[in-house]
């Protein structure tokens, strides 16, 4: 059960005070407590991303060497003469932190793309672009992206080239490259590719590149390609999805794969073709089931978590498969010795991660995701979780099969309608938040849906489940008297939210400062309501900054 009560001096502070109008909320009532050199360090930490914290302050904590590198990778922002002191220090991390940090002036960034380290200039052209006036906030100027086009260093010249706001035409004349890891940089890039460019791309000397360019994003390949694509043993797996076979050739195919899967040490290309083989909707299920019994564990977990995703599967033999993953782990098989046990669970492990993922990759489901509404509403009461995820991620269902999804017995199933559909009701999303939880690998995030209000972050706080306390501290506009609620929970990652959460009340700013989570200790430095005489006086044991001259544009 959570506390309800913090003490601050010699005060309790509890769910229900009117914190924002009680004496203790006066700044003039508040002292910094003394802190110990471990929670002073990690204040400083907070402080030098904390965007409340004034110049002279963060010109103090550059002479710091962790507060240094904490600000020039993390701030969003830097006032005048800041990132200048952090450039004079000479500190090689630093330097790189400070041409990863997107905020990072583009006068400065200017000199980040002219230093002698190759790390620092491939950094400098990261991000977003802008029209080169210097505007405050800004990162990528053209120009700079057009100069560090022709670096020496082919990784400077990759990074470019992968930067997603690069003119097409630089792409263009990139693309001709010298290097190979310039060329797949191109090639991997998301952007209306010219086809002259793709085809030679496509066709480029170098395996690497060919296979990144026919990866999924970029457009199916020509089909006068498809043959040679096919014939490269570096680029057929990736071609597989679009060539049609002949039976000869996916005969062909599938017995060479076998005999390939029967050495001793079977390569990755190889177990990652029998996922490829058996989902093509051109080979025979007949010719492929030999995978399903492969000596390879995980060529075998992936032939039969592949077969049940086929849209031709009798169900009888998609229903045993599938309730192979479905039972005991297989650890708990006794008579096995430890290496049956081991390509057991291998084999058991890799079917469940197919099945689970299924939904999002691009062609296992293809067939399904591509169905018409009226054939994709019959999966909707699959008994097949992998098949109710991918029509729950397409969408266009009429309202009733919508709902039923909405209600699934798949808690994935639910969150994939939540994260799609931006119109549901409020009550909807937070029912499915409460009994799913949320998949923090995906984005978005559950509780950034739109429906949800600061009235449904106010129910989490008060539950019992930790979790939804913790996504509580993500409304910014929670009131001030629940974050005090949550500042004193007793989970450190729920105290951490409302560390950092700007309506932390000031009079609980002392007691979390000396909380026994450092990280809670960190986020306090970062609260913007932290009094700037407190962050004054933390620095006051930092060595005086020297002075800045100040950097001229380029």
């Amino acid at each position: 059960m959570a506390r309800l009560a913090i003490t601050v001096g010699n005060r309790r502070i509890g769910w229900g005070d009117r914190l924002s109008s009680s004496p203790m909320s006066s700044l003039q009532d508040l002292k910094c407590p003394g802190l110990d050199r471990e929670r002073r360090v990690r204040a400083l930490l907070g402080m030098a991303v904390n965007a409340s914290t004034p110049q002279d302050v963060l010109l103090c904590l550059a002479c710091d060497r962790r507060a240094a590198g904490a600000m020039a990778l993390s701030r969003a922002g830097f006032p005048e003469g800041v990132a200048e002191a952090l450039l004079s220090l000479g500190d090689r991390e630093v330097t790189r932190n400070l041409a990863h940090n997107a905020a990072t002036p583009v006068p400065i960034r200017w000199q980040l793309a002219r230093d002698r380290d190759p790390d620092t200039r491939a950094a400098a052209a990261q991000g977003n672009i802008t029209n080169g006036l210097g505007i405050p906030g800004a990162t990528v100027p053209l120009n700079l992206l057009r100069e560090l086009a022709g670096d020496p260093n082919p990784e400077v010249r990759a990074r470019v080239a992968g930067n997603r706001f690069v003119p097409d035409e630089v792409r263009v004349w990139l693309a001709h490259d010298p290097d190979p890891q310039v060329r797949e940089a191109v090639a991997g890039s998301r952007w209306q590719i010219p086809e002259p460019v793709y085809r030679r791309l496509l066709t480029d000397p170098d395996p690497t590149v060919r296979v990144k360019a026919i990866s999924s994003w970029n457009p199916p390949p020509p089909a006068d390609l498809h043959p040679a694509l096919l014939a490269d043993p570096a680029t057929r797996r990736e071609a597989l999805p679009y060539v049609t076979l002949t039976a000869e050739q996916a005969t062909a195919l599938v017995a060479e794969l076998i005999n390939r899967l029967h050495r001793d040490q079977v390569p990755d290309a190889d177990l990652a073709m029998v996922g490829t083989l058996v989902n093509h909707p051109d080979i025979p299920r007949a010719i492929l089931e030999p995978l399903l019994d492969s000596p390879d564990p995980f060529a075998r977990g992936m032939a039969r978590s592949t077969m049940i995703l086929r849209r031709d599967t009798p169900e009888p033999m998609r229903a045993r498969l599938h309730a192979e993953f479905l039972g005991p782990n297989p650890d708990d098989k006794a008579d096995l010795d430890d290496q049956q046990l081991d390509e057991r669970w291998v084999a058991f492990e890799m079917g469940r991660l197919r099945l689970a993922t299924a939904w999002m990759e691009r062609w296992p489901l293809d067939w399904l995701k591509r169905a018409p509404v009226a054939e994709r509403a019959t999966y909707v009461d699959s008994p097949y979780p992998c098949f109710r995820r991918a029509v729950a991620a397409v969408g266009d269902l009429p309202e009733e099969l919508e709902q039923r999804l909405l209600h699934d017995t798949d808690a994935e199933v639910r969150r994939i309608v939540v994260r799609r559909n931006h119109v549901l009701p409020e009550a909807a999303v937070e029912r499915v938040i409460v009994e799913c939880g949320n998949n923090h690998k995906i984005i978005p995030r559950l509780e950034d849906h739109p429906s949800l209000t600061v009235r449904a972050f106010e129910r989490f706080a008060m539950a019992p489940e930790v979790r939804l306390r913790r996504i509580a501290t993500h409304h910014r506009d929670l009131p001030p008297v629940l974050v005090a609620r949550l500042a004193a929970d007793p989970d450190a990652s729920v105290r951490r939210g409302a560390a950092k959460h700007r309506n932390l009340p000031v009079a609980l700013l002392p007691a979390l400062l000396t909380d026994d989570d450092l990280d809670v200790v960190e986020a306090v430095g970062g609260n913007p309501g932290m009094p700037v005489t407190w962050m004054r006086e933390l620095v006051a044991t930092v060595p005086a900054p020297a002075p800045v001259q100040p950097v001229r544009p380029a």
